[in-house]
């Protein structure tokens, strides 16, 4: 029951999967649409092998083409994993991307969020819960286009790599099979999660209650979405003491991607990450600092 079906919606349907060449087509979106007449469908394509970046490819192009609208994205994350967390926190990303709450963006006239979901995360780097969100159009056709980006985060690391000596200890060619070297670093599949926040005006608001601080047994049977800005973000702009050193990089990282992105428009203080990495220790949380230093000694 989504707040979406309020008004009239269009789904933009693209399908991946090796064993699903039989039926994968126009003729199952016209299927699988048929119960919802005020939802109008639109079949993009079928790929036999793929992943996130070419949906959000032509998502990041509607909204190019489309300014005005909002777009929410979302896929069946696990679904090829028969396992009981997997669908229940699909489902509630889901639940919460399409909700009334999410719809009802900006929060307040001081904090104009521009994207929404679940709850969004800092650690090991910024991402919503299962990938799943909602945003203004207005704000996705501002960034670099998930292709040009993926690319870029390669490119960057490999830059500071090499860059700084004290990076030494980072791999030198990362495994792209190893995913939590990629998770650590956000690249690959992993910068498609980071992607949408690769924008220095990001605002994030989430719909999870601010008791929850997991997904608790039977949390699915009493949740409501409710929108607010990101418990993270208020941790980050009130903390009184230095940061986690995970959080840290996390905040290091993405302010670097902002200034190297975006140089015209990262050039003005951000009202919450600046002063989170002014706290974050005497180098502002620069990675490999420490470890030159210790090299050094």
């Amino acid at each position: 029951q989504s707040a979406h079906r309020r008004h009239s919606s269009m789904v933009h349907l693209l399908l991946m999967g090796a064993n699903i060449t039989d039926w994968a087509g126009p003729d199952f979106v016209k299927t699988f649409c048929g119960d919802y007449p005020e939802i109008h469908c639109k079949f993009l394509g079928y790929f036999p092998d793929g992943n996130e970046q070419e949906t959000l490819e032509r998502l990041w192009q509607h909204c190019t083409d489309h300014p005005r609208h909002r777009v929410t994205y979302m896929h069946n994350k696990g679904s090829f994993r028969k396992e009981r967390g997997n669908t229940k926190i699909r489902r509630l990303a889901t639940q919460s991307a399409l909700s009334a709450a999410c719809l009802r963006m900006p929060f307040r006239p001081e904090y104009p969020c521009n994207l929404c979901g679940l709850l969004f995360h800092t650690d090991p780097y910024f991402h919503w819960t299962a990938n799943i969100w909602t945003a203004e159009c207005s704000y996705i056709r501002r960034l670099q286009s998930p292709r040009t980006y993926l690319q870029w985060r390669w490119d960057m690391y490999y830059r500071q790599l090499w860059n700084s000596p004290a990076c030494s200890s980072w791999p030198r060619f990362p495994d792209e099979d190893n995913l939590e070297e990629l998770k650590t670093f956000g690249l690959g599949r992993y910068a498609m999660e980071r992607w949408v926040f690769s924008h220095p005006d990001m605002l994030p608001c989430d719909v999870t209650p601010l008791r929850l601080s997991r997904f608790q047994r039977g949390f699915e049977s009493w949740f409501r979405p409710k929108l607010r800005k990101s418990r993270f973000i208020d941790q980050l702009t009130n903390a009184t003491s230095e940061l986690n050193p995970n959080v840290t990089r996390a905040l290091y990282f993405l302010r670097e991607e902002h200034l190297r992105l975006y140089p015209n428009e990262s050039s003005a203080p951000n009202f919450w990450m600046d002063p989170a990495l002014a706290r974050s220790g005497p180098h502002g949380g620069a990675p490999c600092v420490e470890e030159e230093e210790e090299e050094k000694a």
